[in-house]
Formats: structure tokens, C-alpha cells, sequence
């Protein structure tokens, strides 16, 4: 029988089930779009799309080259779209929880609210301070997706809306991009800056290899957006698993003891002044 003869709440309630995207899948993501019943949803009617939307676009995966500049286009259509109040139009931020910019044909699940892991419960003094370490010089990596493919002033806003963020040292100069636009516009929009809010919204962050931290070292507003953070989850790494393991065989590392990736360990730790937990992949 014809869907639509149910109560609007049951077929907004299958319309949202079936909507959900299939990050457990077996297959890898370039050879089944996780997101394929949801796109398939929006093509049937408006209604349809106006309840398969919030469902595809609670957890935005952007993990081949050109995903972001894609996602970037999108939200440009939908900008257009507002101003010449198109029916088209939808609002992505506020239906925006985790955003993952992880370049790499196949990845944890991003439907897991975290990995296995082991958490520590430490203030930020007691991880260490960043003394000592050498002052970076500050240059914005963008050797995976070019940055004149991304319009910044678009992006930030809906990077911002998520709760978390789960980037790896390729996509980290985007976070870094964002961060620099969304601080330049409050500070030109805002007269007060001691009492103006945060430009975003982000309270976790997930990171995995290669992470550099000269942008946060030495700019304001890198170490402003790291003192927001108030969870840290670091996902394994092959390269930092094998090191782990040869030390347990070598019995260097105890069996309670978990090697640290030096990119870690170099983390400015004293502008995570927020910070309740640090989660590490087993």
C-alpha cells in the first residue's frame, strides 16, 4: 500500500530510519556511497528529501581529494539557493554533529561515538607544558586538496556547527584555514573581543598520524581553539601499532604501558586548558 497513507510521524519515522547512512558496511566507501539510500530518498519528492537531509548530513564523511571542494559546491547551491528562496534551500549547520576530513579509502566507522580505547582523566597542566619545544615555522600544508579549491568563508560555518571533528595531518591545514577565517571575522564584526562568543561550536577532536602543530604553537587563535576542547581522541595508526607491539615483544613497554606517537607527544598539551579526557585506539 501507498506510504503515505500512514500517520505523518510513522513515515517521517521509516523515511529517517531508512535515511541513515551505512558506515559499518563491509564494503569499501569508493566502491558503495554510504550515503546511497539517503541521495535516493532525495530524489523522490520534497518531502522525501526534506526528511532524508538531517539524516545524511548528521555525519558528513569527506575522505577522497575531491570530497571537500564537493561539499564546498554544495554549500554554495544552497546560498544561491536562499537568496532566490528557492524550495531547494536547507540549512546543513544545524543538522551538522561530526564532520570527518579523512583522506583515506577506508576508515573506522564514523557511526561509532569512539573506538576502543583507553581514557585518561588529566588536566592540561599535569600532561605537560609546550617549553622546550622549537618554534615552528608557520606554514598551512595543502598538498592533498588544493586551499583555491575551497571557499573558507562557506565552509567554517558548518565545520563549526559540529560537535566533533575527526581530521588527520592531510586535512588538518583545512581545521587550521577555518579557524584563521572564522577568528577574522569575529574580530571584524565584533567590538568587544574579551566578551565576544567562540566561533564554533567544537568540543571534541579526533585526531590520527602526521599531525603538525606549528599552526597552534603560534597563533592565537590555534591556541584559543584548542582551550574550547574538552575531549581528545587519537586513533591508531599501522606505523605507531607496529612500534607498540615491538616494544611489548622487546620488553620495553610494560603490560599496562601504551607508546605514545612522538606527534603526540609534541602536542601543545598547556592550551588544552578545557580538557577532560584523552582517548586512546588500542
Amino acid at each position: 500500500f501507498p506510504i503515505l497513507e500512514l500517520p505523518t510521524e510513522l513515515v517521517l519515522l521509516i523515511l529517517r530510519y531508512a535515511a541513515e547512512p551505512t558506515f559499518s558496511q563491509a564494503n569499501t566507501y569508493d566502491k558503495e556511497n554510504p550515503y546511497s539510500s539517503a541521495l535516493a530518498l532525495c530524489r523522490v519528492s520534497k518531502l522525501f528529501r526534506r526528511a532524508a537531509l538531517p539524516q545524511l548530513l548528521h555525519t558528513v564523511l569527506l575522505s577522497a581529494r575531491h570530497s571537500v571542494p564537493a561539499f564546498v559546491h554544495a554549500l554554495r547551491m544552497q546560498k544561491a539557493y536562499a537568496q532566490q528562496d528557492h524550495h531547494l534551500h536547507f540549512e546543513y549547520a544545524p543538522h551538522v554533529h561530526r564532520i570527518w576530513i579523512v583522506n583515506s579509502r577506508r576508515m573506522p566507522d564514523p557511526s561509532a561515538s569512539a573506538p576502543a580505547h583507553r581514557s585518561i582523566f588529566l588536566p592540561a597542566p599535569v600532561l605537560g607544558a609546550e617549553s622546550g619545544l622549537p618554534r615552528l615555522q608557520f606554514r598551512l600544508h595543502d598538498n592533498v586538496t588544493p586551499a583555491n579549491t575551497i571557499d573558507f568563508g562557506l565552509l567554517a560555518p558548518v565545520l563549526f556547527a559540529a560537535e566533533s571533528l575527526v581530521l588527520n595531518g592531510e586535512s588538518l591545514f583545512i581545521l587550521a584555514r577555518c579557524i584563521r577565517h572564522a577568528w577574522n571575522s569575529q574580530m571584524a564584526t565584533n567590538i568587544d573581543h574579551a566578551r565576544s562568543l567562540l566561533p564554533w561550536s567544537t568540543k571534541t577532536l579526533t585526531l590520527s598520524s602526521g599531525i603538525s602543530w606549528s599552526f597552534f604553537h603560534i597563533t592565537r587563535e590555534g591556541s584559543a581553539f584548542l582551550a574550547s576542547i574538552s575531549h581528545v581522541i587519537v586513533l591508531s595508526d599501522p606505523a605507531d601499532s607496529h612500534r607498540h607491539i615491538t616494544g611489548r615483544y622487546y620488553s620495553k613497554l610494560g603490560p599496562g604501558d601504551y607508546r605514545l606517537p612522538k606527534w603526540l607527544m609534541n602536542a601543545p598539551w598547556a592550551s588544552f586548558t578545557n580538557l577532560q579526557t584523552v582517548s586512546l585506539a588500542l
